[in-house]
């Protein structure tokens, strides 16, 4: 179960294999806000938040989220992981309540998947 970071657009076949590699319908996922990368697949969104900081990024500017692909485009996305409670930023919660935060997490997922 492959962790992929993404330096390009991958479409919807693409990222169905990659679904099928674990939850068959559904992606997990962590995004970079501040320099806009993504990394997807694998079991837990900590692998791809390990993965973004490896190549640089600030744990605390990295957040997880769900892709469903049974869903249509504007549903597909859910902001609900553990990797999002962040008690130094005062986010005590599983899933991510900033509005600010969620259109910055989807404008990356977006640029980087159809």
């Amino acid at each position: 179960m492959a962790v992929y970071i993404l330096d390009k657009k991958i479409n919807r076949e693409e990222l169905t294999k990659i679904a099928k590699e674990t939850f068959d319908s559904l992606v997990k996922g962590a995004v970079d806000v501040e320099k806009e990368k993504i990394a997807i697949g694998g079991e837990w969104h900590s692998e791809c938040q390990e993965m973004l900081v490896e190549q640089g990024s600030d744990g605390r500017k990295v957040w997880g989220f769900n892709a469903r692909l049974d869903q249509p485009k504007e549903d597909r996305l859910e902001f609900f992981s553990l990797i999002n409670i962040k008690p130094s930023l005062g986010v005590k919660d599983m899933e991510i309540q900033d509005e600010t935060v969620k259109r910055a997490i989807k404008a990356v997922v977006d640029k980087f998947i159809e």
